[in-house]
């Protein structure tokens, strides 16, 4: 889902010289269309795949175009999803609605109704949308009992996990002095920095009724407190 670091996280490792990393690849591809689907992201991997720029990198990835359901089934990549701090996330959307749309379509009603009844049929726009990144959020968490590497954005400032996980995706070694770069210096802050609790205070009653309902268990799965900020890794 968007506003988890990903355009951050294309950056550090397009850094490297023997790295190529595309972000957004399918939706850049599918452009003008308003919506891709399962069809459009198998189809821009297996060209990902194909075209290996003639043997000039020694990594060839994106970020932002895989589903947990691709991750896991996609042996000879090295995968993992994305996450933040749902709050942080939510926070981002509400802000920038008015004018940056999601470019996927929102298909989750009858997955809401069935596990937690939840009508969306019967909210407003906005309230669909909040709905909607709830349940992607949720779903992502069940993705680390399939197998598929999870990736908490909070943890990449510390500079030894970083490291760990560009080793992890790439295969190849960073110079220390990329990965402090990156995080001194901030990419696509689009919401004002609030505390959690503060940014859960802002939700209206009914939002913050869905917010502990959809993820007071998906949440501390990934070690996230609904209404606390998450602690600095050890040394920061």
């Amino acid at each position: 889902m968007g506003s988890t670091g990903s355009a951050w996280l294309a950056k550090l490792l397009n850094s490297h010289p023997d790295v190529f990393c595309s972000h957004e690849g399918v939706a850049a591809r599918a452009y003008p269309a308003r919506s891709y689907g399962h069809a459009d992201i198998l189809r821009f991997l297996n060209w990902l795949a194909w075209d290996t720029m003639h043997g000039a990198y020694t990594a060839i990835g994106d970020v932002g175009s895989i589903w947990q359901l691709h991750a896991a089934a996609l042996r000879e990549f090295q995968t993992a999803v994305l996450m933040r701090h749902p709050a942080r996330l939510l926070n981002t959307r509400l802000a920038t609605y008015a004018h940056d749309r999601s470019f996927t379509e929102i298909e989750t009603d009858a997955d809401l109704r069935e596990v937690w009844d939840i009508d969306m049929s019967a909210c407003e726009p906005l309230d669909r949308v909040f709905l909607h990144d709830l349940f992607i959020f949720a779903s992502q968490t069940w993705a680390a009992e399939r197998g598929v590497r999870l990736i908490r954005i909070e943890d990449m400032s510390d500079t030894a996990h970083c490291l760990r996980e560009l080793a992890h995706l790439t295969g190849i070694d960073y110079d220390p002095g990329l990965v402090e770069r990156a995080i001194r210096k901030r990419v696509n802050q689009r919401a004002q920095p609030m505390a959690i609790p503060q940014i859960v205070a802002s939700f209206t009653p009914r939002q913050r009724e869905w917010y502990g309902l959809v993820l007071r268990e998906a949440a501390p799965r990934l070690g996230y407190d609904l209404n606390c900020d998450v602690p600095p890794p050890a040394g920061v």
